[in-house]
């Protein structure tokens, strides 16, 4: 072909409107997307991505609840850790004898 055809191609395809998707198009791409997804199995990376912010929220969770057992033990049972530690040990020495 020459270039004169080429270019009589082109602007016709130019004049031409644009074909129109289907209606339900975004649906399909959605469904093979989610089927596609469905039949590959998650690597070892991806389950522990997916994880790691269930497992951050879990470790804060712990840490706030002991720094909450240790504020609280500080102020109403004992006031130094080796204090109570002194006397879990008397006691369990009286206890044995």
């Amino acid at each position: 072909m020459n270039e004169k055809k080429f270019e009589q191609l082109f602007r016709a395809a130019r004049a031409e409107p644009a074909p129109a998707p289907a209606q339900d198009f975004e649906a399909r791409v959605m469904r093979t997307v989610h089927r596609q997804l469905a039949g590959q199995e998650a690597s070892m990376l991806e389950q522990l991505s997916a994880m790691l912010p269930r497992l951050a929220a879990g470790a804060a969770v712990v840490i706030a609840l002991c720094l909450a057992t240790d504020l609280c033990l500080s102020s109403f049972v004992q006031p130094d850790l080796s204090a109570g530690l002194n006397q879990l040990a008397e006691q369990w020495l009286f206890a044995a004898k």
